[in-house]
Formats: structure tokens, C-alpha cells, sequence
């Protein structure tokens, strides 16, 4: 009859293990792994590969107990071969930039971080380093450490990506990032601008009447000050039914060159309803029945050209230069009888 040699080092216990432990595919696969890339060839382990060696110990405590062991003690054996300390860039999560070209990020498995890393289609996997990677960019960076500092408590950087880091820390509490109208004291400022848009706006008296809010709306400058809906927005709606209204919001905002867009569906008399109410207003306007090709006019010359979308079916027409884009809607329940 063979007796069993108990073991007395970890060396021994993984040896133990494989000869005389049920074990899972992936568990004997490391074992053997550890056995043969490692003991064998006399190459220490990492204080990672350790630490699971334990965990996979403590799992098969019942088979360890019918041998008279205790998985307990056995965790406790020395070694024979210490291990070294594990990388931080296979314990945690750790961002670097290689060769002044590529993000790399080297990082413990983890399911939803890869897959979340996948999503972002720009990663490549590299298998034989381990590691993703993917050309530098300022956006891709910002990504990557907020959804590093998301699956892991731990995220650490190369010098090069902790200097760019410490540089915008001074931007931290910056609100405004693009080009915006706030109020401060009864004073009206357009932030983040630059002098491209200076030379635009620096005739513009800034306030809150449509008509101002129209234009700087046009220029692409967001608003952030309490101000007329229609004028806030380039893309905005109405109401189908609200004649009056529609004609006083194309006032408003100064409406200098109306747009009727027709469209699929459209009930024309009620076009030419809006457009007899816009000429007895005085409001210059023209109705579009033909393709992108019939469009002639060049809207550079008007201070607020609008477009006026009739029916339900969107689509690109080609008109450049427009100052808003308002679409009829009509949000009156029908009622079934």
C-alpha cells in the first residue's frame, strides 16, 4: 500500500495537490502551470501567484480534511524558493504612455473593465504583453482614467501621464469650457471665447433680449442665463395650431427671412395661412417645395434667416447659414371614439 508523503513547503503542496486533489480545470491548469514554468526550472512565483495558490487551498479544505490535513496549516508552509514581490502593473490598475506614441494600460482582470474597454472600439488587445493599448490622444486619456478609477480603487500612472495630471489640475474647477453667455452682477460676459468669435460679438450689445440671445445662439455660443425658450435654442418646436405665437416668436428673435419648409403630409392651406399672417407681418419669407438643388439663396446676407419645418418627416436639405430651425408640431391628443 503507498502512504501518502504529507507535504512539508509550498513546492511540495502543489505537487501534493495535482497527484492526490479532485481539482477544478482552471485551478490544475495553474498548478501544473506553477509546476513545470516554475519549480522546475527553479523561477520564483509572485507574491500574486502566492496569494492565490492560498485561495485555491482553502477551496479544497473537505478533500485536504479526508487526508488528515487542514488546509489551514498547509496555507502556513514555507517556501522554498521565496516569491518576489508582484508588478503594480498586474496587481492594480496602472496607465502609462509608451514610446511618446501609445496609452498603455496593464491591469488585473477584471470582466466589465475589458468589456467596457471593447465598447470604446479605438483599444487593441495585445495578447502576448498582456496589456491594451492605443494611439495617444487627450479625449482617449480622459476616458481611460475615469473608467480605470471606476472598476479599480487603485490606479496608478507613469511620470509622463502624472506630470500632464498635476499641468490640469489648475483647470479642475473651470465651469466653462466652450463658449458661453453668463450674468455676473448685471453684467453680461461670453466665457471660454476666443478671438475669432471676439471679432464676431465685440459690436453685439450682450443682454437678454431674444433677439441678442437669436444671434449668439447662431454663432454657436451656449447660453446660460434665464432667456426666451425659442430664442436659447437653434433647434426648437412651436406649436402647429398657435398661429399668433408663432409669428410673435419669429419677432422676437428678430426673423428676418423665413424658410416654409414643406413636407410630406403637410396640409397646405395651413401653410399658406402661416404665410399670409408672415406678409401681413412684413416678415420676408419664400416656400420651399423643390430639392436642395432649387435653393438658391445665399442666407449670409440676413441678420436671423429661420427655417420653418411643416410636417413630421425630417431631412437634410442642404440650407447652410441658417439662424434657427423651428419645427411645427401638433401635440393635441386625438380622440378615438
Amino acid at each position: 500500500m503507498n502512504m501518502i508523503v504529507k507535504p512539508n513547503t509550498k513546492e511540495q503542496l502543489v505537487d501534493f495537490m495535482l497527484k492526490h486533489i479532485s481539482l477544478g480545470t482552471y485551478d490544475k491548469k495553474f498548478l501544473d502551470n506553477l509546476l513545470h514554468l516554475n519549480f522546475a526550472v527553479k523561477n520564483p512565483i509572485t507574491t500574486n501567484q502566492a496569494e492565490l495558490l492560498n485561495k485555491i487551498t482553502s477551496r479544497y479544505h473537505r478533500q485536504f480534511l479526508k487526508k488528515d490535513l487542514n488546509s489551514e496549516e498547509l496555507i502556513q508552509l514555507p517556501w522554498t524558493l521565496q516569491p518576489i514581490e508582484s508588478s503594480v502593473q498586474f496587481t492594480q490598475a496602472y496607465i502609462s504612455i509608451a514610446d511618446d506614441k501609445d496609452i498603455v494600460i496593464h491591469s488585473p482582470y477584471k470582466k466589465e473593465f475589458v468589456k467596457t474597454l471593447k465598447a470604446l472600439e479605438y483599444m487593441q488587445w495585445d495578447k502576448e504583453n498582456k496589456l491594451w493599448h492605443t494611439p495617444c490622444a487627450e479625449f482617449r486619456l480622459k476616458k481611460l482614467i475615469e473608467i480605470s478609477h471606476h472598476s479599480y480603487s487603485i490606479v496608478n500612472y507613469c511620470p509622463v501621464i502624472e506630470e500632464i495630471m498635476i499641468q490640469l489640475k489648475l483647470y479642475e474647477e473651470v465651469k466653462y469650457w466652450n463658449p458661453t453667455l453668463i450674468e455676473r452682477n448685471g453684467n453680461y460676459y461670453v466665457v471660454a471665447c476666443n478671438k475669432v468669435l471676439y471679432e464676431k460679438i465685440k459690436d453685439i450689445d450682450l443682454n437678454e433680449d431674444p433677439t441678442t440671445i437669436a444671434k449668439l445662439v447662431r454663432l454657436g455660443i451656449k447660453i446660460d442665463v434665464v432667456a426666451d425658450k425659442v430664442a436659447t435654442e437653434f433647434n426648437t418646436q412651436l406649436e402647429y395650431y398657435d398661429i399668433k405665437y408663432i409669428i410673435e416668436s419669429l419677432q422676437r428673435i428678430g426673423a428676418d427671412y423665413v424658410i416654409l419648409n414643406q413636407m410630406y403630409g403637410v396640409n397646405k392651406s395651413y401653410m399658406m395661412e402661416v404665410a399670409n399672417h408672415l406678409k401681413a407681418n412684413k416678415i420676408k419669407h419664400m416656400i420651399r417645395t423643390k430639392g436642395p438643388e432649387s435653393f438658391k439663396e445665399d442666407l449670409r446676407q440676413y441678420e436671423m434667416p429661420v427655417k420653418l419645418n411643416f410636417g413630421m418627416i425630417k431631412a437634410e436639405d442642404g440650407i447652410k447659414y441658417l439662424g434657427k430651425i423651428i419645427g411645427l408640431t401638433n401635440s393635441v391628443p386625438i380622440e378615438v371614439k
